[in-house]
């Protein structure tokens, strides 16, 4: 009986060892699904029949969309009511396959606890390791389209997850999908293998658009420890002007933040929607990256300016302009044995955090020549007025003041047109 047992269990599992002894060879659009990975049992959580295992056999003949996911990306899950609700109005027609290469207990636990997930009992792979070879990405959420016929027909983001085109899909009629081609985002954004970036390379791209093969966010671009470009991708224009004026503050020795911005702009939405009242109208994202020789490393933020106020239609820059302040001054009362505190962090650590902190209105300065440390600490919202007792006993205090101050101002370039 123990040798019958174990003839089925290597029986069940030959198509795996097969797979996985060969190399596999990624699959492609216009590539039928071979016969191997039809068959190949993949491991399941929260199967409605509670099976352990399928196959991709077990739904031939629909229209297939693999969705490949992971607990940790708020895209993946965000999508899954969508492709819950069309699969449902679709169901004899079309199949999505969540498949993640996290562990069972934790993808089955984060679906049965995630309150966009719980109610929609979502079957997915787990410990995958053969799907992600057949189709290989970089970035999540990503889907694969396989059509009735069994060839991959798609390879896209959750964008093209429309109705619409699902329904064409279903029917085999034509159906155009966006190709959803990632990047190597260590390499200088959108140059191809032949072109090398060496010391004394000038290299700069500025696109307007999502780019769905690069996630959104911040590269810095280093050569032996030296800062020589940064990239930003997938993001507003204003974060984009944000990271050259970070580097310039900081050049300063001072801390960049919003409190420090003036949008000198008829319409704020044109640079990032949320500061407009006007969210409806959907803003496009830019993608620029910037490397300079090592040898200009020093000037990297200001090359950085110049160029978005070249190619943006805005016009970014530093100026001095009065603003009101919040300013610590001495009150020429040091309590004895504060003249020299020793303990706590030099009061510019305070003054960073302050300016830092979404509770505090306005830019904090020093101007009271303390040269000892202070143990304030903050919590949020910020209290100014326990601030304000605290600083009291290191002889310090803190008034609202109008100062001239540095600060980033962003404003239409001259001579473009706002209304583009």
């Amino acid at each position: 009986m123990k040798k019958k047992l174990l003839t089925i269990a290597l029986a069940v599992l030959c198509p795996f060892f097969a797979a996985s002894a060969q190399e596999i060879k990624p699959l492609t659009i216009g590539d039928s699904i071979p016969e191997s990975l039809w068959n190949m049992p993949l491991q399941v959580v929260n199967h409605p029949l509670g099976k352990n295992t399928i196959t991709l056999n077990d739904y031939r003949g629909k229209l297939i969309i693999v969705d490949f996911w992971a607990t940790w990306c708020t895209a993946c899950i965000a999508a899954m009511p969508i492709t819950h609700r069309i699969q449902d109005k679709y169901k004899e027609s079309v199949s999505f396959l969540a498949v993640t290469q996290e562990k069972p207990e934790k993808a089955r636990s984060f679906l049965a606890s995630n309150h966009l997930t719980r109610a929609l009992h979502i079957t997915s792979v787990v410990n995958d390791t053969i799907l992600n070879k057949y189709f290989p990405h970089r970035l999540i959420p990503h889907y694969v389209w396989i059509d009735r016929a069994g060839v991959c027909v798609g390879q896209t983001s959750a964008e093209e997850l429309t109705e619409e085109k699902i329904l064409s899909a279903i029917e085999d009629r034509k159906v155009t999908l966006k190709t959803k081609a990632d990047i190597d985002g260590d390499r200088p954004l959108f140059i191809n293998d032949q072109v090398s970036i060496n010391d004394s390379s000038f290299y700069s791209v500025f696109l307007k658009g999502r780019y769905t093969g690069l996630p959104t966010g911040n590269r810095f671009r280093l050569k032996d420890s030296i800062l020589r470009g940064r990239a930003v991708t997938n993001s507003e224009l204003l974060p984009v002007y944000e990271a050259a004026a970070a580097g310039l503050f900081g050049r300063m020795g001072l801390t960049y933040s919003r409190k420090r911005l003036v949008l000198d702009l008829k319409d704020t939405a044109r640079v990032k929607v949320s500061l407009s009242r006007n969210k409806s109208r959907a803003k496009s994202l830019y993608n620029y990256d910037l490397i300079l020789p090592v040898n200009k490393s020093d000037s990297l933020y200001n090359y950085m300016l110049s160029d978005l106020n070249r190619y943006s239609g805005f016009y970014g820059r530093m100026e001095k302009r009065k603003v009101r302040c919040l300013v610590f001054i001495s009150n020429g009362k040091t309590p004895p044995g504060r003249s020299h505190a020793s303990a706590g962090k030099p009061l510019q650590s305070l003054i960073d955090a302050l300016n830092l902190s979404d509770s505090v209105p306005f830019p904090v300065l020093d101007e009271s020549g303390y040269g000892g440390k202070i143990d304030i600490s903050l919590s949020e919202p910020v209290d100014l007025e326990t601030v304000r007792r605290r600083a009291g006993t290191f002889g310090l205090s803190l008034v609202t003041a109008e100062r001239l101050a540095d600060m980033f101002v962003l404003s239409e370039r001259p001579g473009s047109n706002p209304a583009h």
